[in-house]
């Protein structure tokens, strides 16, 4: 038997031959799902069997993600604390970037798990239940990441520009606090 070609989208063609190990099938299989075209689970789906394995590492992933951006955010603004903390404004403004960075994990962390009912439909949607919508949930979420990456990086302009230092040393202080962007 040849190789077979699937289509899983708009965009993409995957060649599904040979055949995956955990389905011990000499065919290519057919992967329907109503799943987004999520990059992690079309570099690892070669059978039916793999995609639930890689949407079980998926909700797991989302988890240390979530988590990964929460205390990397929380680190940098313990960063500002330690370099800026003697201004009670500055203090009060860290304080509400830190209140909104875990007003992000918590929902986002929470929706990771309960986003399907039951539990087991996240990898099985042949299950009753509902599920909800990951494009938009994944939308929403980069915004609200983008929206406090934006803050945490020009919390510390105000302080810098407030230093006694010259204009072009405020420039460079500002540029380097500015490099997280990258």
């Amino acid at each position: 038997m040849g190789p077979s070609s699937v289509s899983m989208g708009p965009c993409s063609r995957f060649l599904l031959w040979p055949p995956c190990h955990l389905c011990r099938s000499k065919e290519a299989h057919r992967i329907s799902t109503s799943m987004p075209s999520i990059f992690y689970i079309r570099q690892c789906v070669q059978c039916e069997m793999e995609l639930i394995v890689c949407l079980q590492e998926f909700v797991a992933i989302q988890t240390l993600y979530f988590l990964n951006t929460t205390l990397t955010k929380i680190s940098i603004l313990l960063l500002y604390y330690r370099i800026f903390g003697v201004v009670n404004n500055f203090r009060i403004a860290l304080y509400i970037a830190a209140a909104l960075v875990i007003a992000y994990w918590i929902p986002t962390t929470i929706l990771a798990y309960l986003g399907c009912t039951p539990f087991a439909r996240n990898w099985d949607q042949t299950l009753p239940g509902t599920c909800v919508n990951l494009v938009a949930f994944f939308r929403w979420n980069g915004i609200c990441n983008l929206i406090l990456d934006v803050l945490i990086l020009c919390l510390p302009i105000p302080m810098v520009w407030r230093l006694s230092v010259s204009v072009r040393q405020r420039l460079e202080l500002s540029g380097i606090f500015l490099l997280g962007a990258l």
